[in-house]
């Protein structure tokens, strides 16, 4: 049976990597957390693919493969291809799991929020019974999302995050469309700087909100409902379609 080879010293010589090899090996380690987030947390943000979405995901792809495998590359005394798997690995899922943290608590955020507004819902609600009318229903607004645009696609893509214009600010509900249609009214008329619309009721809900944002960030909805407190509406509070399971349109 042949011996290994040995060195001078008497100890078995060291098996020679190639760069190539090194590389490849980094890149399979990098591989690994692309595939779980892919799993696990990427393909929520991913359901509504598109181009720019796409080009966003292959980017970020291709940018942790390149630092799976420089981190590789650049550990030229080890000499064991698992060991190197694992240094591939280590950074992409350093970056991955930083990305996931930042999502995830804005995620958390967003979530608080909803679960506050709809409180706030249930506290506006109107009894149906009291929700007749005479006339012929006009068209109303409709709670729907604005689509992202290619920007937001593609930064969605890449770092996979959710759509930020969610948010809505509802100053209040009414069982009456006439009653809704005299605030919106008042408040076009009386209050610079603050639009009114009526919506249609949604989710189940016969009330009609008195609207005076729609798809807004967060930081701009929250601007807008100091805004329309200070000007003599305390009731203002933020919504979001999401809050109900809504999707994008």
């Amino acid at each position: 049976m042949p011996e290994s080879p040995k060195t001078a010293a008497g100890h078995p010589a060291r098996k020679t990597i190639t760069v190539r090899q090194r590389v490849l090996f980094g890149c399979l380690g990098a591989v690994t957390p692309l595939v779980l987030n892919l799993l696990v947390v990427d393909h929520l943000a991913l359901q509504n693919l598109t181009l720019a979405a796409f080009a966003g995901y292959a980017i970020r792809v291709a940018a942790l493969l390149f630092l799976g495998g420089l981190v590789a590359y650049f550990y030229k005394s080890e000499s064991d291809l698992f060991k190197i798997f694992q240094l591939g690995l280590a950074a992409p899922a350093l970056v991955t799991g930083m990305m996931n943290g930042a999502n995830s608590a804005a995620n958390h955020t967003t979530a608080s929020l909803r679960q506050s507004v709809q409180s706030a819902a249930s506290i506006f609600s109107v009894p149906s019974v009291y929700a007749q009318t005479s006339r012929p229903q006009q068209k109303l607004k409709k709670f729907t999302l604005p689509k992202e645009s290619a920007t937001e696609e593609f930064f969605r893509g890449l770092t996979g995050s959710r759509a930020a214009r969610i948010w809505f600010i509802i100053v209040s509900r009414h069982a009456s469309l006439g009653e809704a249609e005299k605030l919106a009214n008042r408040i076009n008329q009386g209050t610079q700087g603050l639009h009114a619309e009526v919506y249609e009721p949604y989710g189940g809900s016969q009330s009609y909100p008195v609207v005076i944002g729609a798809g807004l960030t967060r930081a701009e909805a929250e601007r807008l409902r100091q805004k329309a407190i200070a000007a003599g509406y305390p009731d203002a509070n933020l919504w979001t379609p999401l809050a109900a399971g809504a999707q994008s349109r």
